[in-house]
């Protein structure tokens, strides 16, 4: 019985142990807060950082503000703020009295027993007596911002990045921005600005006067006397005279993306990934979509994109065009001079295997010819659904493409007389063929020959009176005949009126099937047509 009392005695101790409280109380000096302010508090891990649900008193109107909090033993995190976060005391990372997380710094405290906190300056570890503060005058030189701005801002860790809050000014109108800042000894980071954040310096990860955490790349300066910190280019460590800049252009393979799309382009470190910043071009249609960006030395990461951001690729961690930050896997780019980055496909470090699953048209060749056009015809590819003409005056000048679902194309608005170069790709589900092998042919030069692409012959079968409609200039040097199936020639007529339509009388021939041939200088257009009257 004596060994259960003592059992249960034991139980009893250690249940009081476990939910056992304490008074805490909390102290901050306000004097030195210039920003206007109603009623300061203290926010912690205790009740989910809530604002002003524990609200601090002055009741002898000293400006030390305290409350006493009763917490469960253990550790707590906790900031001095006032009016529901209207404003918060700023912390320097890696002071005495702070602990910083998740990009978070704060107050910290383990409640053992009860206790008074000592009083402290709001935004210090120490009493405003003791707090050291020093004037820092931030420098950034705006000469190299193309983007249109009103007032460039310096926004960090003592304002909780408020944007605006702490303005610059070009009074002398030479473009280098200046603006000071009374802050207490330690490290800050910060960032140039324009226009309350509407738009942002982008810093390269690793550059000497930056540091990452938590995905974002700041300045940071370590702030131990009154200092004037040196002019440096927006976006730069350096003055905008001493940043080097290259050329760069970035070209990716297109060809083995099924998703639709319109528009790819390049986002990354330079641009802050904005989606649709740096779009890419395909002139040729070849699939490879290309652009060239002017960029300050230095390592970037990107990646290629369509449409904003619609789709991205895909990389795998740990290829050898890939770096991994944060769980993010992009490319690469260590930029030193100017480049020409190799051709990938989307999604890979290495060009696209082109396999030959989707073959071009065969029996490509100009069926009819006109000063200001010609129709292009071929022999289907097997498994093709779309076809892509390309022509251009001879020469190294750039493809105009036309695509057609059909086996044929009509190209008009040619220059009489000139030569031209023409070839044709298929395209399989989505895979486009290479190219036929590149043909010309050479225009007639008399202006004056008609356009016979558009003739077309109705009724057929017929009863032998037809019409030929589609007769678009003067019907002078026309000659329309007709042939039996021997070759003979049946019919033949000079005689044409003008207008737009030509009717034949070829009742008198027998039943069965014949060729009409329309033929003007050096173009001409047959048709076959069936007669039972």
């Amino acid at each position: 019985m004596k060994l259960i009392y003592t059992l249960f005695a034991m139980m009893l101790t250690t249940s009081v142990a476990f939910a056992q409280s304490f008074n805490v109380t909390f102290s901050v000096d306000m004097n030195e807060v210039t920003d206007p302010f109603t009623t300061p508090e203290v926010n912690g891990s205790w009740d989910g950082w809530c604002g002003g649900c524990t609200p601090l008193s002055d009741p002898d109107g000293d400006g030390i503000w305290t409350a006493t909090k009763t917490l469960a033993a253990g550790y707590y995190e906790y900031k001095f703020a006032y009016d529901s976060w209207t404003g918060q005391d700023t912390l320097v990372e890696g002071s005495s009295c702070t602990v910083s997380a998740f990009g978070f710094t704060n107050r910290f405290i383990n409640v053992a027993a009860d206790t008074t906190l000592a009083d402290v300056c709001f935004g210090a570890c120490t009493s405003c007596a003791e707090a050291v503060t020093y004037e820092v005058t931030f420098q950034v030189n705006m000469n190299d911002v193309t983007d249109p701005y009103t007032t460039p801002e310096v926004n960090g860790q003592w304002d909780g990045w408020c944007g605006g809050c702490t303005p610059l000014s070009d009074p002398d109108g030479d473009g280098i921005w200046t603006g000071t800042k009374t802050l207490a000894a330690g490290s800050w980071r910060y960032k140039f600005a324009y226009d309350g954040w509407t738009g942002s310096e982008n810093l390269i990860p690793g550059a000497p006067c930056t540091v990452t955490i938590d995905g974002f790349t700041n300045r940071i300066s370590n702030i131990s006397s009154d200092t004037v910190l040196p002019v440096v280019c927006y976006g730069s460590c350096v003055d905008c005279e001493d940043v080097a800049v290259y050329d760069i252009t970035f070209q990716v393979n297109m060809n083995e993306v099924t998703d639709p799309y319109t528009t790819p382009e390049v986002n990354g470190t330079f641009n802050v990934w904005c989606g649709g910043c740096n779009p890419l071009e395909d002139p040729d249609g070849d699939g490879i979509w290309t652009t060239t960006l002017s960029l300050a030395a230095g390592f970037y990461e990107f990646r290629y994109v369509a449409d904003g951001w619609t789709i991205h690729e895909s990389l795998t961690e740990g290829d050898p065009c890939t770096i991994t930050t944060d769980g993010f896997t992009n490319r690469f780019v260590d930029l030193n001079d100017n480049i020409v980055m190799d051709v990938v496909c989307w999604g890979s470090c290495d060009n696209c295997v082109v396999e030959p699953v989707c073959a071009p048209p065969t029996d490509i060749a100009v069926e009819l010819s006109a000063p200001i056009g010609m129709k292009i015809g071929w022999t289907a590819a097997p498994g093709a659904t779309q076809y892509g003409v390309q022509y251009r005056v001879a020469g190294p000048g750039p493809w105009t493409l036309k695509k057609t679902s059909v086996t044929s194309a009509k190209i008009l608005g040619l220059t009489p007389g000139a030569t031209y170069e023409y070839r044709v790709a298929s395209r399989c589900d989505g895979v486009l063929s290479e190219f036929s092998a590149i043909q010309t042919t050479t225009l007639p030069t008399r202006a004056g020959e008609m356009d016979l692409i558009d003739l077309n012959l109705y009724p057929n079968p017929s009863n032998g009176q037809i019409i030929i409609s589609g007769f678009s200039m003067e019907s002078e040097n026309t000659i329309i005949r007709v042939f039996d199936l021997t070759g003979r020639i049946v019919y033949e007529s000079t005689s044409i009126n003008e207008g737009n339509n030509v009717a034949l009388d070829l009742t008198n021939l027998s039943n069965g099937l014949y060729q009409v041939s329309v033929l003007k200088g050096l173009s001409a257009k047959t048709f076959n047509i069936s007669i039972n009257n």
